[in-house]
């Protein structure tokens, strides 16, 4: 410990204080010099041993804390979800948590899992039963990231059976953060990249819904397989294409605001 100046050392008498006072200022005694009269030398003359246990306590407390929310705003946001709840007695399980938020527990748990997001409805109820802001905010930076960067690929086979003439056909579907897409939803783009392939787009009526949709056509016989038979290409492409330009799948913030408050 540094030399301390007369006029800053204050000498604290164990004998004319409570036995509580006594060991604190044992204690205290530890981390300072002390003096040789039964008591310990302070670095400030107006502050008690109280002050200083007080303000030492404060300050672990404080460091904690500090480490805690550190270790939240870095984890994603499945991690830090986890974290919260389990810390959180009154919402350590997901089926408490569903209770107290009206959000079904798979819901909860596909969030803990990173398998979805929850809509900004269901990140305030959440957050405000588990009463984290921190984890609040790490649920908006990834919403709005998601919002801004999905996830677009086009879905190519060149082995797709005509179902009129039998012969293969070259055929595409879409997906949207892995939702998938038909042909008639697909950007400018993305319909260039599928000519270069060698499919054949075209807008069809279709007899089912009476509507004309851009669909996939058989470069051998003409036919086209309709949006309503979609779910037979699905899991069938021979080639996943990343589309990068996503400006036309990129909603508003406004409609994703306003389907949360729904």
């Amino acid at each position: 410990m540094a030399r301390l100046l007369p006029d800053a050392v204050w000498h604290f008498r164990c004998g004319v204080r409570t036995t509580a006072d006594s060991n604190a200022a044992e204690q205290i005694g530890k981390l300072f010099h002390a003096d040789g009269n039964g008591g310990v030398i302070f670095r400030c003359a107006d502050r008690t041993h109280h002050d200083i246990v007080r303000d030492h306590q404060k300050g672990n407390e404080k460091n904690k804390r500090e480490v805690k929310m550190k270790n939240i705003l870095e984890k994603p946001f499945c991690e830090a979800l986890m974290y919260v709840r389990k810390k959180n007695k009154d919402c350590s399980s997901r089926s408490k948590l569903a209770v107290r938020t009206r959000i079904e527990s798979w819901y909860i748990a596909s969030f803990e899992r990173g398998e979805r997001l929850p809509t900004r409805k269901q990140l305030a109820a959440i957050c405000k039963e588990l009463n984290s802001p921190q984890l609040r905010e790490v649920g908006e930076k990834e919403i709005e990231y998601a919002r801004t960067h999905p996830d677009v690929k086009i879905c190519y086979a060149d082995n797709t059976t005509c179902w009129k003439c039998h012969k293969p056909m070259k055929t595409v579907y879409g997906l949207i953060d892995e939702c998938p897409i038909p042909p008639d939803a697909f950007s400018d783009g993305m319909i260039k990249i599928c000519a270069d392939k060698g499919v054949i787009l075209e807008e069809r009526r279709s007899g089912t819904t009476g509507e004309t949709h851009l669909v996939n056509v058989c470069e051998h016989c003409g036919a086209f397989l309709g949006e309503f038979y979609l779910h037979d290409l699905w899991y069938g492409e021979t080639e996943t294409i990343q589309v990068e330009d996503v400006s036309d799948f990129i909603p508003d913030k406004e409609e994703i605001d306003e389907d949360s408050k729904s």
